[in-house]
């Protein structure tokens, strides 16, 4: 048999965080594990049986230093699906990871190669309008020293530190960048915000308590109502789109509601858009993931509407309550006036308002994983 040449083998692309399974809400070292799937293009199904793979997982950063050398392990290669040979091993949760590989042929090391980094960890699609997206005051930035924290960039379909401004799956779809699209928002309107997030403020609060990389990827599109997502609409079909990309992952994390409280949904109609929305989206993506759902239905501007407020917030409790795999996000609705840019003309939150936003949502991710 001929040896692969190159770097034959194909696994976790630069910085991928792979969802772990397992007990999520264990104490470490029982944090679960996550699956990598490995293939290597240089070798035919018809080679199976003749191969093998040695493995061992290597700690990068801090810990590598007291972590003991993991064993070597050892894996039979198969036919996959795309007719080359392949492997699916298990990794504990943690990371950065390299993985240092060796192909035996009849026990024989013909290529060696390093694959990494690449993280165990958890994942989350961040979806809903205007609150959950690139629309705050501040550009936050990640702490974590080795950068635990990133997010998927479509654009450039490849993992990154999770700084703001957050990429984003729609504007991929577009063709276009944040910085364009904020410039034509500076022509269209006549003014300026930076165009950060609240979600490098959750990540600080979450990657030391679970001590694991964190991985995003954002589908958020401003001003939209329920009824815009729903199935039929360019909404629903990119956040499908996205669900069967990013899939497997822990959760949606849905901040939606603002607009609905200024159109004055009645409760019984968001709820019956919502359920709608998520059996559809099951059906298209044949995945039911959790769904987090944020009380996030005020704005300081013509949406500070009580009644509408209230409606929404109920809608959200009674979906929270009656169905399966939807669950409380946290109320950022407590955020008041003095967290939100009320004399400026995007009026999202403050710097102080994204940090506070952000741990209020780290907290309802670390409530949903012990649930778990």
């Amino acid at each position: 048999m001929k040896q692969p040449d190159g770097e034959p083998i194909r696994g976790p692309a630069p910085f991928e965080v792979i969802q772990r399974r397992g007990p999520p809400g264990a104490a470490a070292p029982d944090n679960g594990a996550g699956r990598i799937e490995l293939a290597v293009p240089g070798l035919p199904a018809a080679a199976a049986g003749a191969w093998e793979l040695h493995y061992r997982p290597r700690l990068l950063g801090p810990r590598a230093v007291a972590a003991p050398p993991a064993p070597v392990g050892r894996a039979r290669l198969a036919a996959r699906a795309d007719g080359c040979l392949g492997t699916v091993l298990e990794i504990p949760a943690g990371g950065w990871y390299a993985l240092d590989c060796a192909l035996v042929e009849n026990g024989s090391a013909r290529a060696k190669q390093s694959l990494g980094p690449f993280g165990i960890g958890e994942r989350f699609l961040i979806a809903g309008q205007s609150y959950a997206g690139n629309h705050h005051d501040a550009l936050l930035t990640v702490d974590d020293p080795e950068g635990r924290a990133v997010a998927y960039d479509p654009a450039a379909r490849a993992w990154r530190i999770a700084h703001d401004p957050q990429p984003s799956w729609l504007l991929a779809e577009q063709g276009v960048t944040h910085w364009q699209q904020l410039a034509q928002e500076i022509v269209r309107k006549g003014f300026v915000f930076p165009g950060g997030s609240v979600w490098p403020a959750a990540m600080n609060a979450l990657v030391p308590e679970l001590d694991m990389p964190l991985g995003t990827l954002s589908v958020v599109r401003s001003a939209s109502s329920l009824a815009d997502w729903l199935p039929g609409s360019p909404l629903f079909d990119s956040l499908a789109a996205a669900v069967r990309h990013f899939h497997p992952f822990r959760a949606i994390l849905w901040q939606l509601g603002e607009a609905d409280a200024g159109r004055m949904t009645a409760s019984d109609d968001f709820i019956a858009q919502f359920t709608r929305l998520k059996q559809a989206l099951a059906e298209a993506t044949g995945t039911d993931p959790v769904w987090m759902l944020a009380k996030s239905t005020y704005h300081p501007a013509a949406h500070a509407n009580a009644e509408g407020q209230q409606r929404v917030r109920a809608a959200i409790d009674r979906l929270c309550a009656s169905l399966d795999n939807v669950v409380p996000g946290p109320d950022t609705d407590q955020l008041g006036r003095d967290y939100r840019q009320v004399d400026r003309q995007s009026r999202h939150f403050t710097a102080e308002g994204q940090r506070r936003a952000g741990e209020l949502w780290a907290r309802a991710i670390a409530d949903l994983l012990e649930r778990r």
